[in-house]
């Protein structure tokens, strides 16, 4: 039997910004914008794609690591605003093995 969960595949931000701009490109009536004549249309529509193909290309070797470097910034600035640094092993067992020292002799704290 399978399973009818909707399994969802992630779509990069790159992919659906173009195929939102090629939507409007081609429904312009959807942006209340008046509709570019032949030629003129086409030639931006190549631009657009090759503009695209960059942008992409450029996302997907810079993206991550900006989304890393964020994230890391992120982590030391919530380190700074004065939570406690995270302890050691031997400091956590120390500590587990006091708190059922105290437990064993009755004194709750």
């Amino acid at each position: 039997a399978y399973c009818n969960f909707m399994h969802i595949k992630h779509i990069p931000r790159a992919i659906k910004r173009r195929v939102v701009r090629e939507m409007y490109d081609d429904h312009p009536e959807y942006l209340g914008q008046t509709k570019k004549e032949g030629k003129e249309k086409r030639k931006d529509k190549d631009k657009d794609k090759d503009k695209d193909r960059r942008k992409d290309r450029d996302d997907g070797e810079r993206g991550r690591s900006r989304s890393r470097r964020r994230d890391k910034e992120k982590k030391e600035k919530d380190r700074d605003d004065g939570a406690p640094a995270r302890q050691s092993s031997e400091e956590r067992r120390a500590m587990i093995a006091s708190w059922n020292a105290e437990r064993e002799d009755g004194v709750v704290a």
